[in-house]
């Protein structure tokens, strides 16, 4: 059987063959067998234990991002709560101020700036109205953009891709043809 194989590496010196060596057994050569399958059962174990130690970090980091996905949708889900006497139009950027007299919150095509002085209401921030209907913190726009620019490099490039990964499919079909 295939499988009762033992594989061992070795160097050019051992290769050098002794004929009264090769034919008789020693004492000490099962030892030296039972040593090397430990050996290898501990080097298995390692190998998988690294590979898990990759995915456990890809796990943290996937549970971050849905974190951060939340915490978006939640805040996102609060603005779009706050009275708005306008249609919002993405692309534009609104105001967020809070009411002394009720702590009220509003949404205002005003900026503070605008405002000057005679503004009577607390400003909270301002925020530009996305495509999606999010919400993107004005301080958060440079960011907003990058990622943006990123992820339309990849729709731009994807006609390179795409043939690439019909290729594979296609080769991946022909591979299991040939099996069955």
């Amino acid at each position: 059987m295939d499988h009762d194989k033992i594989i061992v590496s070795v160097t050019k010196d051992e290769l050098i063959l002794n004929s009264y060596r090769a034919t008789r057994r020693e004492c000490g050569d099962l030892e030296n067998l039972i040593v090397a399958l430990k050996d290898s059962n501990e080097h298995v174990k390692n190998i998988a234990l690294n590979k898990l130690d990759v995915i456990g970090e890809q796990i943290k980091f996937l549970q971050n991002q849905a974190k951060e996905i939340l915490e978006e949708a939640a805040r996102n889900s609060e603005l779009h709560k706050i009275p708005c006497n306008f249609i919002k139009v993405p692309g534009t950027i609104y105001h967020l101020y809070q009411r002394p007299q009720n702590d009220e919150k509003i949404w205002s095509m005003i900026s503070p700036q605008e405002f000057g002085t005679s503004c009577k209401n607390t400003y909270l921030g301002s925020y530009r109205i996305e495509p999606d209907k999010s919400f993107t913190p004005v301080d958060s726009l440079d960011e907003y953009a990058e990622k943006r620019e990123f992820a339309e490099s990849l729709i731009q490039s994807r006609s390179k891709i795409l043939p690439a990964l019909e290729f594979m499919t296609k080769k991946e079909r022909k591979d299991s043809e040939i099996e069955s």
